[in-house]
């Protein structure tokens, strides 16, 4: 059995999922399986994955035959792994130099983990130069938690994305029978990691950097638009969290999650334009969730009814502060 089965759900981003296989395949990828589920693509994608395997690169394929939700095809990329271990893995990311001997050598020496989740680089649009990014975690070392609660405190936020999460394949198949989890659009994994941490408490940090993050490449406001982005987000935390943990550690998470996500994303929806219609649905579901935070009323309500043309210009100066620096 391998250790490590990197689990790609892939659809039309095949320029992208090359780069994510090139970034494996130029590391040892002798203890792995890569396991492809390509969502009945039209660019390409399949015959592609086709033509690696036939070169004897160590793939697992399947493609539907129809066009399947993301999340659905999430879990069966996952569901395609036999290694003890599966990382669930973006198909527009890619794994950092020496990011596979790393995180192999830290299951290695930590071989009783429920799962573990990785620290992220973050780039530009192209992969090439290095561009800030807004971190959920406030983690500076390699960590283990024994605490549901505090794995959840930390990560929780986190462990909404999914290219940093690695898990192992026994509990996570358990964890599925357990229906409910098909109710969260786009956070099937969260509410998965959520029970399997529940249950068995014994997750990993690792603190290096193994992941590269493509950001400003985000698909699921122009696939669904942006109210239910950001209800997807909003109520998935909201409603998981209070499934598994203690008010107090919902309460850290959900804070978290205003401050680095949500808010970050209606700045980028304000950008791109938002009715009236939407603001106002935003804003009634933010307060439902969200009324006891300072930050809420201090500045996301703030920003939600801050005009468009204003936070351009607060954009500009804050880059010319930047680059005369």
């Amino acid at each position: 059995m391998k250790t490590l089965s990197i689990c790609i759900p892939t659809f039309n981003r095949k320029e992208y999922l090359k780069q994510l296989l090139e970034s494996i395949f130029s590391q040892n990828f002798s203890d792995i399986e890569i396991c492809v589920s390509d969502n009945h693509s039209l660019d390409g994608t399949f015959e592609y994955l086709h033509q690696l395997k036939l070169e004897h690169f160590p793939l697992i394929l399947h493609r539907f035959e129809t066009q399947v939700s993301c999340g659905e095809n999430l879990m069966h990329a996952a569901k395609m792994g036999e290694g003890e271990f599966i990382w669930l893995m973006s198909d527009d990311d890619k794994i950092e130099k020496n990011g596979l001997e790393r995180v192999l050598s830290f299951l290695a020496h930590n071989r009783k983990l429920s799962g573990v989740s990785l620290n992220v680089e973050g780039y530009e649009k192209n992969l090439e130069k290095k561009k800030k990014i807004k971190y959920s975690h406030h983690l500076k070392r390699d960590e283990i938690f024994e605490c549901p609660d505090r794995a959840y405190s930390f990560l929780g936020a986190w462990w909404g994305f999914w290219s940093a999460q690695i898990i192992r394949r026994e509990l996570w198949m358990s964890a599925m029978k357990d229906s409910l989890y098909l109710q969260f659009l786009g956070y099937h994994h969260l509410y998965l990691i959520s029970k399997i941490v529940k249950e068995r408490p014994y997750w990993g940090f690792l603190f290096e950097k193994c992941v590269g993050y493509r950001a400003d490449n985000e698909s699921f406001t122009k696939e669904y638009g942006a109210y239910t982005r950001f209800s997807i987000d909003a109520n998935g935390y909201a409603l998981i969290g209070a499934s598994f943990f203690s008010g107090d550690s919902c309460a850290k998470v959900n804070k978290n999650v205003l401050k680095k996500l949500l808010f970050w994303q209606i700045v980028r929806a304000k950008y791109r334009g938002l009715s009236c219609k939407t603001l106002k649905e935003i804003f009634f579901l933010s307060l439902k969730i969200y009324y006891p935070f300072a930050f809420f009323w201090c500045c996301f309500l703030p920003l939600l009814v801050t005009p468009k043309s204003v936070l351009t210009f607060v954009r500009a100066i804050y880059k010319l502060k930047i680059w005369k620096k």
